[in-house]
């Protein structure tokens, strides 16, 4: 009865809506396979901390910590960014996707880094990732993007993926291998050569400024929100 009732109210609040907004969590992507943050089994009781070399399992999310060494992330990150099967959306984001869909949706806030959003068919505008995506990565040193799956290789491999962006040219050095069929006078490309970070909001960092544009934009027209997933809180 409790869950009729429920279900009623959110029919009721749904009718006749034309904007609504949605703050969704990690609640709605476990479902799929993905763990949540702060659960038994859950992704920092899966972090070793000695093994790691950490103090607490949050640092390794930290932008000091990563910005020191990204080995521990990367270390234990190949896994989340690549998943032995891909993750598939779960009912509730196909409900999102419905929304969108009968022209009631204004916006999708979700505190998730996985794109299922995306993937069970919201349109990119719809979708304000707070916390970033894991889709594509930034290089701390020039700002240069990369899709993940660019960097898939070196990651799975055990490296800390750097950038390949080309800065410039040199002489290539007295012994320096010249390839196959190559011209040995040819400048060599010099490539940037920092480090790249997923396009995810870590512990230190401030939320991407969209989250901001789109919160200034939406707060005068929704005329619903759901809550679905989380509880607003970030520890």
């Amino acid at each position: 009865k409790i869950f009729q009732n429920g279900l009623k109210a959110a029919v009721d609040l749904l009718h006749g809506r034309k904007n609504v907004v949605v703050l969704c969590g990690a609640g709605i992507s476990v479902s799929c396979g993905i763990p949540d943050f702060r659960s038994k089994g859950g992704i920092y009781d899966q972090i070793d901390i000695h093994d790691y070399g950490l103090c607490t399992p949050e640092e390794i999310f930290h932008l000091e910590v990563f910005q020191d060494n990204p080995r521990p992330f990367y270390k234990f990150a190949a896994k989340m960014l690549y998943p032995n099967r891909p993750h598939e959306p779960s009912p509730s984001h196909r409900f999102l996707a419905l929304l969108e869909e009968k022209k009631m949706l204004l916006r999708v806030y979700t505190q998730n880094i996985d794109g299922l959003e995306e993937k069970a068919g919201l349109s990119p505008k719809r979708v304000v990732y707070a916390h970033g995506s894991l889709n594509t990565s930034s290089c701390l040193k020039c700002g240069g993007k990369s899709p993940a799956e660019d960097l898939r290789d070196e990651i799975l491999l055990g490296n800390v993926p750097y950038c390949q962006k080309v800065t410039g040219r040199r002489k290539r050095r007295r012994g320096e291998e010249v390839p196959t069929g190559g011209d040995p006078n040819e400048k060599v490309p010099v490539r940037c050569g920092g480090v790249m970070k997923p396009n995810i909001t870590f512990f230190g960092e401030p939320l991407v400024d969209r989250v901001r544009r789109c919160l200034e934009s939406d707060q005068a027209k929704a005329d619903a929100v759901i809550v679905i997933g989380t509880s607003l809180s970030v520890a």
